[in-house]
């Protein structure tokens, strides 16, 4: 029997509450490394993530056999609590919704020039 091979890579954008300013230049590379480790840690691939200070971008691989939705929910959901204990901002909180995008490995280059 053969294997499968499938790659499944996404561009996801989601915004602050209400594109509250709350992701200062200060918090963003620290903020940004603690979602790569989500991603990771359920077994997708980061190539990049950027942002500012009222929305974030990410480039990444999820797993086939996970839920988009529940990949979000995982970022999300975590860095949020980050963002309240590290950053220090209590009332901090995330968007409701999100956008994804199917990702071609060809353009790749180009949105990771964007996300920069």
């Amino acid at each position: 029997m053969g294997r499968t091979y499938s790659r499944t890579e996404y561009h996801i954008v989601f915004g602050t509450a209400r594109r509250t300013p709350s992701v200062s230049r200060e918090v963003r590379a620290a903020l940004y490394r603690f979602m790569a480790e989500v991603v990771i840690s359920r077994g997708g691939r980061v190539h990049g993530i950027g942002g500012t200070d009222d929305h974030v971008h990410l480039d990444v691989e999820i797993p086939v056999a996970q839920k988009v939705s529940d990949m979000v929910a995982a970022i999300k959901a975590t860095s949020s609590g980050w963002m309240r204990r590290r950053a220090g901002i209590p009332t901090f909180r995330w968007q409701r919704g999100y956008a994804a995008f199917s990702v071609s490995p060809s353009f790749r280059g180009r949105l990771l020039t964007y996300i920069d």
